[in-house]
């Protein structure tokens, strides 16, 4: 029984007018007899007396009108209660990100976070996906947003957003103008890669190993846990590098520098939300979570 109902008959009963009962809820006055005898229909029982020029309510419709109000009482009190609790959330939110996402997607949907729930108080640990992934199972963070898959007992994953891996050379390179290039060719030119823990090196990686390469096969130049470094190196001719497009978004619309394919398939991968798999998270997670859930998904780079 929807509360419109509810609210139309609590109106004729104070009234005992359909007339003014019609006026006060902003409906004909057909519509207020209408529903009216549903009512009585759905209950089974009489709830009004109705006289050639006047209403008075029966027995039962008295006391129906004692328990309507009661109940149309009871949800507007749950109604403030829930809007209440919706924008006074408060607490600590402890959560975690790996490199490139809380470089380039975090922030965004950190300020929207917060906008939305100004008391909880958010902090915020960047580390490498294993790193993130250690901090989630000792119990340092609640939730992380990472970028590779993780395998471990008792971690939950689901897809954040998406992402994909370019090998990335500055415009004036030989193979600026070039799709693809060759395993041998990638074995020659010196490398930049992530540091040890990286999602994005260790994805790297398998895609070389399906290409029969072995990571020590590579001529590494330098190692670095910083990708704007790392893209930085790549503009200044230092060598080539594997880094998310998303890093690098910006820098291919200004023609500054350039990606090429290693192989035939683009490096798709997803950004993912890790969560340890139990009952019960504080309510600040919980509702971190679900704005997760309820967020629009940030575009792909």
């Amino acid at each position: 029984m929807d509360d419109h109902r509810l609210k139309v008959f609590c109106t004729v009963a104070k009234t005992l007018n359909f007339s003014r009962a019609a006026e006060e809820n902003f409906i004909t006055q057909s519509a207020v007899s209408r529903i009216i005898k549903n009512l009585e229909e759905e209950l089974g029982v009489q709830l009004v007396h109705r006289q050639r020029s006047s209403l008075a309510l029966t027995a039962i419709g008295k006391e129906f009108y004692k328990r309507a109000r009661e109940i149309l009482k009871m949800y507007a009190t749950t109604v403030k209660q829930v809007d209440e609790l919706a924008n006074s959330v408060k607490g600590l939110l402890s959560v975690g990100t790996s490199t490139t996402v809380a470089r380039y997607v975090f922030p965004d949907l950190l300020l929207k976070f917060k906008k939305t729930y100004p008391a909880i108080q958010v902090n915020h640990l960047v580390n490498n996906t294993r790193g993130i992934l250690d901090a989630l199972i000792s119990g340092d963070i609640e939730v992380g947003l990472v970028e590779d898959q993780v395998y471990y007992p008792g971690v939950l994953s689901e897809k954040l957003c998406e992402d994909e891996l370019v090998l990335l050379v500055n415009k004036n390179h030989p193979w600026a103008g070039l799709k693809r290039i060759s395993r041998e060719q990638l074995l020659k030119e010196p490398f930049i890669r992530r540091e040890k823990g990286s999602g994005t090196r260790h994805m790297m990686e398998n895609r070389l190993g399906e290409m029969g390469i072995k990571p020590s096969e590579l001529n590494i130049v330098l190692t670095s846990a910083s990708t704007d470094l790392i893209i930085r190196a790549v503009e200044q001719g230092i060598g080539t590098a594997c880094v998310s497009k998303w890093a690098v978004r910006e820098h291919l619309k200004k023609g500054k520098l350039k990606t090429v394919r290693m192989c035939e398939e683009p490096l798709s991968r997803d950004f993912l939300i890790i969560r340890l798999d139990q009952e019960f998270y504080t309510h600040v997670a919980q509702t971190f979570l679900q704005f997760l859930k309820e967020s629009p998904l940030p575009p792909s780079p």
